[in-house]
Parts: C-alpha cells; structure tokens; sequence
C-alpha cells in the first residue's frame, strides 16, 4: 500500500512540475537610451491629472515653453531646445498634474527604460512629501522633459516606481497641448 502512495505522489508531483508546463513566448527588451532635459516644479496648469505629451518638433516645443513661460517671471525656452535633432529624437513631457503643496516631483533613474512589443516603458520615480512635513503651501505642477530616439516604438507608458501606469501617448494619434 506504501508503495501504490508514494508512487501515486511522485507522479502527481512529475505532473505537477513538467505536466502542466506552459510554453509562453519570450518577451524581448531592448534598452532605451532616455536623456533628461528639464525638471521643473512649475510647468504651467498642462494639466490637473497626471499625463503625457510627445513632442516631435522644435517649433512644438517652443510653444510648449512659451505657454510656461507666461505663467513665470523671466521664464524662456533653454537653449538646449536648438540643439535637438528632431529628425532622430523628441522630447517627452510627462506631466505629474496639480499638486496642492510644494514637495512632489518627477525623478528618472537611470537605466528602468526599454522597449518591449512596440512599447516604449520609462519608470519614473513619483515621490511626495510625507503627511507630516513642511512643505510650501502653493500648487504646484510638477514636470520632467526626457529626450529619446523616435524609433522602435509606437506606443510610450509611463509607470511608477510600482509598476502602476500612470501615463500613455499613442504615437499614431495626435495629442493636444
């Protein structure tokens, strides 16, 4: 009877460990080279929730830096704007919306971008102030502008630092400002 039992078991746990095995493809992820351009903690009202915007030409992101900088004393476009090649790379603006208070901000880190089935995937670290700590009372609508090429992709997500989508842009369709 111990025999019939431990030979019922050790079938059970062959099938269990190479029985039930599924075959699911590969996913293949080529890194993504993602320079950061801008940080800012006023990026004019873009928007109230989080949201991103792909930018593919100079003139677009002169509007862009035109319609912050009439929020702002002194404000003008940077000059890293002249020097972007358009024709291999755009700027992506993601935006982490209105925020009630001084502390929130955007922060790339080095390395968490690649390309997966057509997907361009950036974590962006999305860090608030702790319950407790003195923070600026003003609203604040924190920004980061991250150069990348404009090949290899169709679709751009944007998650946090816990995997969570907080952001998309298809890139076949247009956005507005």
């Amino acid at each position: 009877m111990r025999q019939k039992l431990a030979a019922g078991l050790i079938c059970l746990l062959w099938f269990g460990l190479f029985g039930c095995a599924r075959s699911e493809p590969a996913q293949h992820f080529a890194p993504l080279e993602v320079q950061v351009m801008a940080e800012r903690t006023q990026c004019g009202q873009l928007a109230e929730t989080p949201n991103a915007l792909w930018i593919a030409e100079k003139d677009h992101l002169k509007r862009i830096f035109d319609r912050v900088k009439r929020r702002q004393i002194g404000g003008s476009a940077p000059e890293w704007v002249e020097s972007v090649d358009f024709k291999n790379y755009g700027i992506l603006l993601v935006h982490m919306g209105r925020q009630p208070t001084g502390g929130y901000f955007l922060e790339y880190v080095p390395g968490h971008a690649h390309i997966s089935e057509k997907t361009a995937k950036i974590v962006l670290k999305w860090t608030s102030p702790d319950p407790d700590a003195v923070v600026t009372q003003v609203i604040t609508h924190p920004c980061m502008m991250l150069k990348m090429p404009k090949a290899g992709f169709d679709r751009i997500e944007i998650l946090d630092h816990n995997g969570r989508l907080k952001a998309a842009v298809d890139l076949g369709q247009p956005k507005s400002e």
